[in-house]
């Protein structure tokens, strides 16, 4: 009896959400704009019919690939085994790469990182403004600097741009990948798990599809954090439905072991330098500090705009040549940026 009233839910959620959806579809095809609850939409679909619907809206929306390899994008840092990657993205929905930062590239982001203003967000405290970050008595367990201002810093520029790191995302997007996002944060200790921080098991659903990119700069372990990922949780058949009905919201441990074996669920306990890509439509979560803070770079790429509507980022007067040179011939890459 059950199946059969989930059968005609189903077919209710098609007559009615559907054909609305489909116009926002249609508008932002036209247009490149959405309503707010396209959002809304989606993550109901999905819900409903899991990730294959998100990935047919993928396929319409998606931009055409660019050729990445020509003499308008530098490589900055040493990416091998594309294929590999993209492999292993596909299987297991990460990839931890080779190459990692060197010490003084790391010590320069830091440096550079730091001063900068940012807003805390937490289960204490969240910031209506901008304010600086207080190492000795954080007010909050997140950190996050202002978008704004790290993509002013040269070194992360070179990065979002880099040859290997946008072959990377066009591959597995299959698209022109789309600079989404630029994001620092720091985390500190907490004596408890904080969901607001993002430390409690949750999927990302802000596009039909995306792929992000960590840049560890501190060293991440056990006592600090170590971000945490479900192996093959961004494959629809892996994703139960009792998940998928709760829709966008944090799920805790008991849920997750009663679907998934400890095994499955890889640690991120790396050195600072270390760079991986993540697919975070899959299950994961940042661990609880027990000690000490650290430091994250992170870019998202996606292969359109539908869906959230994510701040604009203002294109730095400072741009480097190699991202105003790109910018001139493939505008595509800043869809999200605007100009004060």
């Amino acid at each position: 009896m059950k199946s059969i009233y989930q059968k005609i839910y189903r077919l209710l959620i098609l007559i009615f959400y559907f054909p609305i959806f489909f116009l926002e579809i249609i508008f932002f095809k036209l247009f490149g704009k959405n309503s707010p609850k396209s959002h809304q939409y989606m993550i109901h679909l999905f819900s409903q019919f899991n990730w294959e619907i998100i990935d047919f809206l993928n396929k319409f929306l998606k931009l055409k690939k660019v050729n990445i390899n020509d003499k308008f994008f530098n490589s900055h840092i040493e990416i091998k085994n594309l294929d590999m990657i993209n492999n292993n993205l596909k299987n297991d929905g990460f990839c931890k790469i080779d190459y990692t930062l060197n010490k003084d590239l790391i010590d320069t982001l830091i440096k550079s990182i730091n001063p900068l203003k940012g807003k805390y967000s937490g289960k204490d405290y969240y910031s209506k403004n901008f304010e600086y970050f207080d190492h000795s008595r954080p007010k909050a367990t997140k950190f996050s600097h202002d978008p704004n201002e790290l993509i002013k810093i040269h070194v992360i520029q070179k990065l979002a741009f880099d040859r290997n790191i946008l072959n990377v995302a066009q591959n597995y997007l299959g698209s022109l990948p789309i600079l989404d996002i630029v994001t620092s944060w720091w985390l500190s200790e907490n004596e408890q798990v904080d969901a607001d921080a993002a430390q409690a098991w949750h999927f990302d659903l802000d596009r039909p599809k995306w792929i992000k990119v960590f840049f560890l700069l501190t060293d991440c372990d056990d006592d600090n954090g170590g971000h945490k990922f479900i192996r093959k949780s961004h494959i629809s058949k892996n994703m139960p439905k009792e998940i998928r009905s709760m829709g966008y919201t944090r799920l805790n441990d008991e849920l997750i072991s009663k679907y998934y074996k400890k095994e499955e669920i890889v640690s991120f306990n790396e050195k600072s330098g270390t760079i991986f890509f993540e697919d975070t439509r899959g299950l994961h979560k940042g661990s609880r500090l027990k000690n000490k803070k650290r430091l994250m770079l992170q870019f998202q790429y996606s292969s359109t705009l539908f869906g959230t509507k994510h701040p604009k980022i203002i294109y730095p007067e400072n741009a480097i040549d190699e991202m105003n040179f790109i910018k001139k011939r493939y505008n595509d890459f800043f869809l999200n940026f605007s100009h004060k």
